[in-house]
């Protein structure tokens, strides 16, 4: 008599790694194992396929030097050995330490330096922050990455995000600015060559010739951290030749007088060493971003990376 296989249970679930995509996962679970990740072919995003670091996730769920349990160092710092303790020794010494500290230092003495995993909201921003709070610990400003550039975000237009990423088929005049989408944001990509399919130009602004950069109709190869310059100079030559539109700027912009007078300084002739760019080249990217609409700009957090970059 044949004894039936157990059975597939087929879980849903969404990728947590830092990336604007948010994958959606489905896995195919036997006995509490998980036995197959991949995309699902029916999320209009994800499309069935999964970047070249989820792909190889379950390899690293199930790998044999992953850890496991708590592991106290054993000899030297930098030697590399531990040994095994159960958690509530882990948890015991920990607490007899933070007591020791708060004691002689003050609980400020104490920095909760952490990262942000996968993402995950539970791991990420509840409950430790909830504990350091009530102990009245340091507080740790998560900003390495992508503070900047979402304050940028916030001063200009309002909020923290862009455009729902399926309207970027209907632009007509995309730029891609200190991004390798390709490599990056690859479920992102084939709606931008949807959109250059339509007649959409594709520009990318990058001091690397990236995957991207080769795939583009333009590619601004900028000198690095010259990022500010050029935006200054686009700006120069749009309030100029009067390519500004006032109506929106009247009602939704604050400081645009000031912002004026200041980037009179900024015009091609005076950034173009600066940029690495010709002055022609310059004026035309300015002028074909302002008078091909609608157009979109899609900045990451490359240009954050440099003083003023936000």
């Amino acid at each position: 008599m044949t004894v039936p296989a157990n059975p597939l249970q087929i879980v849903r679930g969404a990728c947590g790694h830092d990336c604007p995509d948010t994958c959606s996962w489905v896995v195919e679970v036997r006995d509490g194992t998980a036995e197959r990740l991949s995309g699902d072919a029916e999320h209009p995003f994800t499309r069935g396929t999964l970047c070249a670091k989820v792909n190889h996730y379950l390899e690293r769920v199930y790998h044999p030097d992953r850890v496991l349990h708590p592991l106290k160092r054993a000899g030297r710092k930098g030697e590399g050995r531990f040994v095994r303790v159960s958690w509530d020794e882990a948890l015991a010494d920990i607490a007899s330490r933070w007591r020791a500290i708060a004691a002689e230092s003050g609980a400020e003495a104490i920095l909760p330096y952490s990262s942000a995993g996968v993402q995950g909201l539970i791991q990420m921003a509840s409950l430790d922050r909830r504990l350091f709070g009530s102990m009245g610990c340091s507080g740790l400003d998560r900003k390495i990455c992508g503070g900047v550039a979402a304050a940028g975000m916030a001063a200009t237009i309002g909020c923290g995000t862009g455009i729902d990423p399926e309207e970027v088929v209907h632009s007509r005049f995309i730029v891609l600015w200190g991004t390798n989408t390709i490599v990056t944001n690859l479920h992102f990509w084939p709606l931008v060559r949807e959109a250059q399919r339509r007649g959409a130009k594709i520009v990318v602004v990058d001091p690397m010739r990236t995957r991207t950069a080769e795939a583009a109709d333009w590619h601004l190869q900028i000198k690095p951290a010259s990022d500010a310059a050029l935006a200054l100079a686009m700006m120069h030559v749009m309030i100029r030749d009067g390519l500004v539109d006032h109506e929106y700027v009247s009602q939704h912009a604050i400081g645009y007088e000031a912002l004026a007078d200041r980037v009179r300084q900024y015009s091609p002739e005076q950034v173009s060493q600066t940029v690495g760019l010709p002055v022609e080249e310059i004026e035309r990217f300015a002028r074909e971003y302002a008078t091909t609409q609608p157009s979109l700009l899609r900045p990451l957090i490359g240009i954050e990376h440099h003083r003023n970059g936000g």
